[in-house]
């Protein structure tokens, strides 16, 4: 029992000396401390998206990013993005009747974050998606509005992971 004791002991004593070694600094680019995000243009059939997706984004910065929301003209940075595809995809059928039983909300976006200062691009992505799943079918019987909030929701999340790596 006492060698486990001391044992235990060194590996912590090593391990702690090793910490020093690593950094625990944020993941996001501390140069910045406000953006702005306009709403995101929708250039597909589907009424509100846009509303959607540039809410999600918000609140995905607001939650978990160290820097503020701002006005366009005392922000630092912009994000900007265009909504250039939504689309329903199946995910799968009853073997028995052939009705869908499980969908995909699909919504594919440009964006680009700038720096006001210089004007320079920080990120910019092309045809970068997401999806949302639902399903239509009964007993669940829910409408795509699950689909496309949930799309919304995982493309803010990844989009804002993108900004985190860019740096």
């Amino acid at each position: 029992m006492i060698r486990a004791a001391a044992l235990l002991l060194a590996l912590l004593a090593v391990g702690c000396s090793s910490l020093s070694e690593y950094r625990f600094d944020t993941a996001y680019d501390t140069r910045y401390q406000t953006v702005a995000v306009p709403v995101f243009e929708n250039l597909t059939h589907e009424p509100g998206l846009e509303r959607f997706v540039t809410e999600a984004v918000i609140k995905k910065i607001q939650t978990s990013t160290p820097w503020s929301i701002s006005d366009e003209g005392a922000a630092q940075t912009v994000l900007t993005g265009v909504i250039t595809d939504a689309e329903r995809r199946v995910f799968s059928r009853s073997r028995g009747t052939g009705l869908v039983e499980e969908m995909a909300y699909v919504i594919t976006v440009d964006f680009e974050w700038r720096d006001l200062t210089t004007g320079e691009p920080i990120v910019r992505r092309r045809s970068f998606s997401a999806s949302g799943g639902f399903i239509p079918a009964r007993p669940a019987g829910e409408s795509q509005d699950v689909g496309i909030h949930g799309a919304a929701d995982a493309l803010a999340r990844d989009l804002v992971h993108e900004l985190r790596t860019a740096w």
